[in-house]
């Protein structure tokens, strides 16, 4: 079964960072793993795509499919956390408060996601690794 990984480069107050931030973290020495990070991609996901022909492919497919966070984007990131489309999230936190697009904006439905890894870097930077872990659902009363 395939999986959809979204790959988000954030800022300390939830907003995507601006281009001179980003550069920091795509470094030839590939400090960060970015790049294997891209490497394990097997399909690249960007506007527009079918939900339908997507779901097929998760359903029928092995790989994985990566978006990135960037202005153009930030629709399907939306759409794929409001219908519970993604598999993995991996965000890079960068330790600025800058403003601007936030990545999470279009109120995608609640979900649960489960903490599969992280690494801290000594300049203050954070990956952080989650797996989806299901729906949100109220509590029975």
């Amino acid at each position: 079964m395939a999986k959809i990984r979204i790959l988000c480069f954030l800022s300390l107050d939830g907003c995507l960072l601006d281009r001179r931030s980003l550069s920091v973290l795509c470094d030839p020495a590939d400090k960060y793993g970015i790049g294997k990070i891209r490497k394990e991609a097997t399909r690249y996901l960007e506007e527009p795509v079918s939900f339908v022909s997507l779901s097929q492919w998760k359903q029928e497919a092995d790989g994985l499919a990566l978006v990135e966070s960037c202005p153009e984007a930030l629709s399907l990131i939306g759409s794929l956390l409001r219908f519970d489309m993604a598999d993995e999230l991996v965000v890079y936190l960068y330790p600025a408060v800058q403003g601007g697009l936030r990545v999470f904006e279009e109120k995608p439905s609640p979900s649960f996601w489960r903490l599969t890894g992280s690494k801290s870097f000594r300049n203050g930077i954070y990956r952080l690794s989650y797996s989806y872990a299901g729906c949100w659902r109220p509590a029975a009363l």
